[in-house]
């Protein structure tokens, strides 16, 4: 028999939306191969008026929102393409901030930072045709570490 614990999603709703007109909410089970380490998640997702996830909260566990893990901030441009994404831990601390540059046939530009404002890593991204044809990143030294086309 399997054991099931009923959390009344009312409890929850109040505190996660903030008066968002859609919340999502969603269980996942992610698996960590290398170490062999499962965790379960509670995650929920705050779109704003024009349907854009604009928060995503991850929960230490399937049917708990007393354990925040971290919390993922989304702002956005005038056209609805994703500017910026901060990711801030359960503490209040800045885990990474990502910044995106977008040109004519999408996302050109992805720079990962760290909580310091130094460059983690950036992602370059090059189309042809409306197609994205070549991937590279760079480190905080300015090499390469990854090429795909």
């Amino acid at each position: 028999m399997m054991n099931v614990r009923v959390v009344p999603f009312f409890v929850f709703f109040p505190v996660l939306c903030f008066g968002a007109n859609r919340f999502v909410l969603q269980s996942e089970l992610r698996t960590n191969y290398i170490e062999g380490l499962s965790t379960k998640t509670f995650t929920g997702y705050t779109y704003d008026d024009d349907g854009n996830r604009i928060l995503k909260r991850v929960y230490d566990g399937v049917d708990s929102a007393a354990s925040l893990m971290s919390r993922e901030i989304f702002a956005y441009d005038a056209s609805g393409r994703v500017i910026r994404d901060l990711l801030i831990s359960a503490t209040g601390d800045t885990l990474s901030i990502v910044n995106n540059t977008y040109g004519d046939d999408g996302l050109v530009c992805a720079s990962t930072f760290n909580k310091d404002g130094s460059v983690r890593f950036k992602d370059s991204l090059i189309y042809g045709g409306g197609n994205l044809i070549e991937q590279r990143r760079y480190n905080a030294s300015s090499t390469m570490t990854f090429f795909h086309r």
